[in-house]
């Protein structure tokens, strides 16, 4: 037979316990309401403020040279990282989890390349790109 949580009454079952589709939605019902009187429009506010605060915004260009890898220097250390070919318009996303071929988020920078499947490094094409530091 299933207990619940102190703070919440959440479902806590045991091996034998069947489950049940309204014991989650239950849950669920819980967790959102608490987390509704948690957090209100204010309290996100400063939270995406205080990022904000902590975060500089770059931006550059540069021409490609076809090699397979090549570091893009920023001045520090990208969180998320966007890179658009100015003839193709394709546009490339990424940050320091998400790898994607050649694109990583390096130290001092950013590396781009030939690989995959949006290249980012094609020789004499123009690239813009801007960044969160």
């Amino acid at each position: 037979m299933a207990t619940y949580t102190e703070n919440f009454g959440l479902h806590q079952w045991v091996p034998e316990d069947d489950f049940l589709r309204t014991d989650f939605n239950t849950d669920f019902q819980k967790i959102d309401a608490a987390l509704g009187e948690a957090l209100t429009d204010d309290d996100l506010t400063e939270v995406w403020t205080e990022i904000f605060s902590k975060c500089e915004f770059r931006f550059g260009s540069f021409v490609g040279n076809g090699a397979s890898s090549r570091a893009i220097d920023v001045g520090g250390e990208p969180s998320i990282v966007v890179v658009t070919n100015t003839q193709s318009m394709e546009t490339t996303m990424f940050t320091k989890s998400l790898s994607m071929g050649p694109l990583a988020v390096l130290s001092n920078g950013f590396q781009v390349g030939v690989g995959g499947q949006v290249p980012q490094n094609l020789t004499d094409t123009v690239y813009c790109w801007f960044c969160l530091c």
